[in-house]
C-alpha cells in the first residue's frame, strides 16, 4: 500500500489536534537537563505539545505556512510543517517541525515528507533538530547529502536569515559552534541553544547509526538544551 500525501496551507482544528497528539506519542522524552531547568515533573515525561501551543509556536502570522503529512491506509506514518518568508528579497523556507512514527524510523518517510514541498521559488531550507536523521534528510533531498554541506553559505548567512523569521523559537535561537563562534572548546560546530532539553539517548542512537554506514558528521557535538543547524542554499535548474 502506498503512502497518502496530505497538503494544508491553513490547517483545521482538528489536523493541528492530530498531529498534536501524534507528535506527542512519537517525537522523545525530556532528558535529565528539563529536570534540572524545567522541573521535577519532567522527568521521564514524553514531550508533548497542545494544538493551542503548536499554532502559537510554528504557524506564526507573518509567515506563509504549510502543513504536510502522511498516511498509509488509516495510520499517520508522519508530518511536517513549515514556514516561508522573504529576506532581502528572498524566499526562505524552515521546518520547523518534523516528526515520524517511531516504528518507521529511518525508512525514507521524513524524505518523502520533505520532497513533496514546493521549493521552485526558494533561495534556502533551514531547519533546526536535535535529531540527526532529519538533518541528514534535508542534507539529502535539498543539498549534496552529509558529504558536502555548505558550511560557507552557513556561516555567511545562516545568523541573518534566522533573525527575520517570523517564529521565534528560530529568531531568538543562539547560534553556537566554529561557524559562528572563536575557537569553542566543547566540540561544537553548527548548533544553536534553543533551551530545548530533550533526552539525547535516542539521537545518539540515530548519530551511530550513521557513522556506522560510513558517514562523516559535519556538525560537531550536541550539547544539551540545543539543535543541530542546517542550512541549504537551493539550486536553481535552469528554464529549457
Amino acid at each position: 500500500m502506498e503512502n497518502v500525501y496530505f497538503h494544508s496551507k491553513h490547517p483545521s482544528d482538528e489536523q493541528l489536534s492530530e498531529a498534536a497528539a501524534f507528535f506527542s506519542a512519537n517525537y522523545g522524552v525530556w532528558g535529565q537537563s528539563a529536570v534540572e531547568n524545567m522541573g521535577p515533573s519532567m522527568k521521564i515525561a514524553r514531550v508533548k505539545i497542545s494544538p493551542k501551543l503548536l499554532r502559537k509556536k510554528i504557524l506564526p502570522d507573518g509567515g506563509n505556512n504549510t502543513f504536510i503529512s502522511t498516511a498509509r491506509g488509516n495510520e499517520l506514518l508522519g508530518i511536517l510543517f513549515a514556514t516561508r518568508w522573504m529576506y532581502k528579497g528572498k524566499s526562505i523556507l524552515w521546518v520547523t517541525q518534523l516528526c515520524v512514527h517511531l516504528e518507521y524510523r529511518n525508512e525514507g518517510i521524513a524524505k518523502g515528507l520533505l520532497s513533496a514541498l514546493n521549493t521552485n521559488e526558494d533561495y534556502a531550507i533551514g531547519i533546526l533538530s536535535s535529531h540527526p536523521f532529519s538533518i541528514s534528510a534535508v542534507a539529502r533531498v535539498f543539498g549534496n547529502g552529509l558529504e558536502d554541506v555548505d558550511l560557507y553559505t552557513m556561516r555567511l548567512e545562516a545568523r541573518d536569515i534566522m533573525a527575520t523569521c517570523p517564529v521565534t523559537y528560530v529568531r531568538d535561537a543562539k547560534l553556537r559552534g566554529s561557524l559562528f563562534e572563536h575557537e569553542p572548546e566543547d566540540g561544537t560546530l553548527s548548533c544553536a541553544d534553543t533551551q530545548f532539553w530533550v533526552d539525547h539517548r535516542e539521537p545518539d542512537e540515530a548519530l551511530n547509526l550513521i557513522k556506522e554506514k560510513g558517514r562523516l558528521w559535519p556538525f560537531g557535538h550536541l550539547p544539551e538544551g540545543h539543535e543541530y543547524l542546517l542550512l541549504v542554499k537551493l539550486k536553481r535548474v535552469a528554464a529549457p
